[in-house]
């Protein structure tokens, strides 16, 4: 992709023309999106984005007291003609949610020391507290033991915020509907939320999306994630937790084989890139018809990828399985920055550059962490920068969405 590269004086005028446009020295997200210029620039340039606000000329962004919070609820919501939610709060007095958490136990206690209550849009149906009840009763009966609390908020419809309402939480719900918490969504072992997964897989005969599980497993994905890490890593750790058991055989059976290895000298090993589907005869390429790769029938891919195009767009049909969250595709240099789960509630960014072959990369390697391809071959790779080989990956994968 091409690459466009920003000084630090290019951030630094930036910054001041959105602060003059603004009428104040910007935030990170709103220096982002009105100049184009990746965060990557900031953090190179300066130790932070407020030392970099402070180069430009501003002072730091104002603070906000206690009365400015509450003037700024009533007034908005005389604007309105009702009390604010907390977006349109901030949105039309540009107080960062930051000062309600300050001076506040939570926004509608910020309302409440307004002199307003919180606001209720007629076209929202509210829940009594006997219909949560019943809800639970009611989902209960119909899955064999009290649901978890994302269980019930996706079989009722009754939002969360209803047993808060009325509840000390949903474990006094459940108690309340005359049933006992189910103890499995305390502490699950990995023998248990495999043994779901692998009985799913058994019905189907091929392995589930985790929306799929969301709808049909009995657990929630929350233990998958926290045990395994991306969805995506579950086969692997099914296969490994059924060897020598037979009983699993026909589920292992149905499970991608794991890649072979090739050794490169004076490097480590790397995944052998996929093999090319065997055919008998070459026929004449035609001039004026497109490439198509293998065919693959992934989700909505027919073909193999043949380019960079098709890596980026395959990366994100799966991104959020392999256990990445992308905050921005750009043409500048690293393509993509994203954020990924290194543990449980912990979430580190990264910077990931697509390419068709690990070695047509050709950028300061100091600059990505990640490098992902359709086809692993570069075997003097830097040894911090880590190889996602799509065509070895999506293996582990449903083939389908549904």
């Amino acid at each position: 992709m091409s690459k466009a590269s920003y000084t630090k004086q290019d951030v630094l005028d930036a910054i001041r023309r959105i602060g003059g446009k603004l009428g104040h020295p910007p935030s990170l997200p709103e220096f982002t999106a009105s100049s184009g210029i990746p965060k990557y620039y900031v953090a190179q340039h300066f130790e932070g984005f407020r030392a970099a606000v402070r180069a430009a000329g501003f002072t730091s962004k104002p603070s906000y007291t206690k009365q400015d919070v509450l003037g700024a609820i009533r007034s908005t919501a005389e604007t309105l003609g009702h009390p604010p939610s907390l977006p349109e709060l901030t949105a039309t007095s540009r107080i960062p949610k930051y000062y309600v958490t300050r001076h506040f136990d939570g926004f509608r206690a910020a309302l409440r020391a307004a002199g307003l209550e919180p606001y209720t849009a007629k076209h929202e149906v509210a829940y009594s507290k006997q219909e949560v009840l019943d809800a639970i009763r009611r989902i209960a009966a119909k899955l064999g033991h009290p649901p978890s609390l994302p269980k019930f908020a996706a079989e009722s419809g009754i939002p969360k915020y209803y047993v808060s309402r009325y509840f000390e939480g949903f474990r006094q719900a459940v108690r309340a509907a005359g049933l006992e918490p189910y103890t499995a969504n305390i502490k699950l072992g990995d023998d248990v939320i495999l043994k779901d997964w692998g009985e799913l897989v058994r019905k189907h005969r091929h392995i589930p999306t985790a929306d799929q599980y969301r709808r049909e497993g009995k657990y929630s994905l929350k233990p998958f994630e926290k045990h395994f890490g991306p969805w995506s890593a579950v086969p692997s750790k099914f296969r490994d937790f059924a060897r020598n058991k037979p009983e699993w055989g026909d589920v292992v059976a149905l499970l991608p084989l794991p890649a072979p290895k090739l050794r490169a000298t004076g490097a480590e090993e790397i995944e052998r890139p996929a093999e090319s589907v065997s055919v008998r005869k070459m026929h004449k390429k035609l001039e004026d018809r497109p490439w198509y790769g293998n065919p693959i029938d992934f989700r909505g891919l027919r073909h193999e990828p043949v380019n960079e195009q098709g890596v980026v767009f395959l990366f994100g049909m799966v991104a959020k399985e392999m256990g990445y969250m992308v905050e921005a595709v750009q043409i500048s240099y690293p393509d993509c920055l994203a954020k990924r789960q290194v543990a449980p509630g912990k979430w580190q960014p990264v910077r990931i550059e697509f390419e068709f072959e690990s070695r047509n990369f050709d950028h300061p390697p100091h600059g990505c962490d990640v490098i992902v391809c359709w086809r692993h071959n570069w075997p003097a790779c830097p040894n911090h920068i880590e190889v996602i080989q799509l065509s070895t990956e999506i293996k582990s994968l449903a083939k389908s969405d549904d």
